[in-house]
């Protein structure tokens, strides 16, 4: 009996210490992440999402007049939307060299834009942080735009997946090249974080192991989220399935940036005063341009 109560003792006793420790993980977890709603981080979001969805709607707009300029040259008309192409020619009458040049256009154009906004991000000191934040955006949305529609085109043979498939000859050989574009995903992640860390600067004094994943949520997590949910509710009410998955596939881009957070050094910059305000110009300027190109994508434009 008197084991028997002693072992209850103990029962009770580890079950105290886990429900403290869960009480101080979950206490600790809550007043970390409680400053994501605060005015000033709230702001980042604001920013960050613009920029998010200037850079999407401007990668849509030119991706899809240059196909379809491109299929022009190849004798296709096509009607344009925003979230598809409809091609004015029946299957049968599709060659080999017509797929492989329409469908590699614009990820052609979008290395070059890739390459370009990289640099304009990393090296180029003539810009503002916030114009540089948008080039970074922008390098990340060229990134999806090529591997994530690599990597979902040849799961549903669309996209850049028709022209590797035509390339390859085989279709057990395009369903391959989803294991690497997934692992380029998440190596270019890996690889580029640093870059998102860095724009911790714009608002932040220092970037240390208490501010760095709320920081992360408010200019990367939250712009990524809303940012899809606006685009998606733009669509409305055709919204393209292989479209939607390759907007979401920039999760493997992010996930090695949270990832990364958990050991990044701590990062301290100059102390310059620091202020949390919401870029109006940029905010005004964007949504006019994000309405503009979305009028035209609408349009149902002819070519």
């Amino acid at each position: 009996m008197a084991e028997t109560e002693q072992e209850n003792i103990n029962k009770k006793v580890e079950e105290i210490r886990i429900e403290s420790r869960l009480d101080f993980y979950s206490s600790k977890i809550r007043d970390q992440y409680a400053i994501i709603l605060s005015a000033e981080y709230i702001t980042i979001t604001i920013n960050s999402t613009i920029q998010f969805l200037l850079s999407y709607f401007l990668v849509t707009l030119i991706s899809q007049f240059v196909t379809a300029f491109t299929a022009y040259a190849f004798g296709i008309h096509t009607i344009i939307q925003f979230n598809t192409i409809d091609f004015l020619i029946t299957a049968y009458d599709w060659k080999a060299k017509t797929i492989i040049g329409v469908f590699t256009s614009a990820p052609l154009i979008m290395i070059f834009i890739c390459i370009r906004s990289y640099k304009l991000t990393h090296k180029n000191w003539n810009y503002s942080r916030t114009q540089r934040m948008f080039f970074l955006w922008l390098f990340y949305q060229c990134l999806t735009y090529l591997i994530g529609g690599l990597l979902v085109g040849s799961i549903f043979n669309r996209r850049l997946g028709i022209a590797v498939g035509f390339l390859l000859h085989n279709r057990i050989y395009q369903i391959l090249m989803i294991l690497p574009a997934l692992a380029l995903m998440l190596y270019l992640g890996f690889m580029y974080a640093n870059l998102f860390f860095s724009t911790s600067k714009i608002y932040l004094n220092t970037l240390d192991d208490w501010k760095r994943k709320p920081f992360l949520v408010s200019q990367v997590i939250f712009p990524f989220i809303i940012g899809n949910i606006a685009i998606a509710l733009f669509e409305l009410p055709r919204i393209a399935l292989v479209n939607k998955l390759v907007n979401i596939s920039m999760i493997f881009l992010i996930i090695p940036i949270w990832i990364r957070a958990s050991s990044y050094p701590a990062l301290d910059f100059d102390q310059a005063e620091r202020k949390f305000k919401i870029q109006w110009d940029w905010v005004l300027w964007s949504l006019l341009i994000i309405t503009v190109i979305g009028i035209l994508l609408k349009m149902n434009f002819h070519v």
